[in-house]
């Protein structure tokens, strides 16, 4: 499988493919400006803030940074 997924050229950055080697980067390109707006606003089905409404954005950006800091698990 593992072949299959090389071979393919999905992993190609040229694709699109998050690099996870440097989840700083990854933090600073995508999460602050991608996700925390999607988590406090919704996207297509998820609802606005989860349906957390007791949630603050400083949660959300620990859940983003706890999600980043740990790649692969």
């Amino acid at each position: 499988m593992a072949s299959m997924v090389a071979a393919s050229g999905v992993l190609d950055p040229l694709y699109g493919a998050q690099a996870t080697q440097d989840p700083e980067a990854l933090y600073n390109r995508v999460c602050v400006v991608t996700l925390l707006p999607r988590m406090t606003q919704g996207f297509k089905a998820m609802p606005p803030r989860g349906l957390c409404m007791d949630c603050s954005t400083e949660d959300y950006q620990a859940v983003i940074e706890l999600m980043v800091s740990k790649p692969g698990r």
